[in-house]
């Protein structure tokens, strides 16, 4: 994401845009990674195609809908981390790329889009979408793992 890091919104626990002093669930716009931008990667099946993010909060990242929201007057927030249990829309599949990228899609085959490919946030924003129906450089990004490997 242009060099910036998925933040959950004071470590999560937001159920949608504008509430609380984060503003939106999910930021593009920190250029670290602090313990905002530190995410759970739980994997749910044994080929590691399947997967749930959870917050510093102990939430889940949570696809509104099953993903299919965004764009500039789309006032419905793509993202809740505010999910205290797995459901079906908690749920990603992941994408790798030959580059090593990767690609998330939610339950109903949308990807998550950063927003200019990052660099967004603050008060009434929407700096990630669930609306791509297909993968493009604002849909792929990078796993920073903090532990020893990440399989695939």
């Amino acid at each position: 994401m242009n060099g910036h890091f998925l933040t959950a919104a004071d470590g999560g626990g937001y159920g949608g845009p504008n509430t609380g002093a984060g503003a939106v669930a999910l930021h593009s716009d920190s250029r670290r990674a602090d313990a905002w931008e530190k995410f759970d990667w739980i994997w749910l099946d044994e080929k590691h195609r399947k997967f749930a993010l959870r917050t510093l909060a102990g939430t889940f990242l949570t696809a509104v809908n099953g993903g299919g929201i965004g764009g500039p007057n789309d006032g419905r927030g793509p993202f809740h981390t505010d999910a205290t249990q797995l459901g079906v829309d908690e749920v990603f599949d992941v994408e790798f790329d030959d580059a090593g990228k990767v690609s998330l899609r939610t339950r109903n085959g949308y990807y998550m889009t950063a927003v200019n490919g990052g660099g967004v946030g603050g008060p009434n924003t929407t700096p990630l979408h669930t609306d791509a129906t297909s993968i493009g450089p604002w849909e792929s990004f990078t796993a920073v793992s903090l532990s020893p490997q990440i399989a695939r």
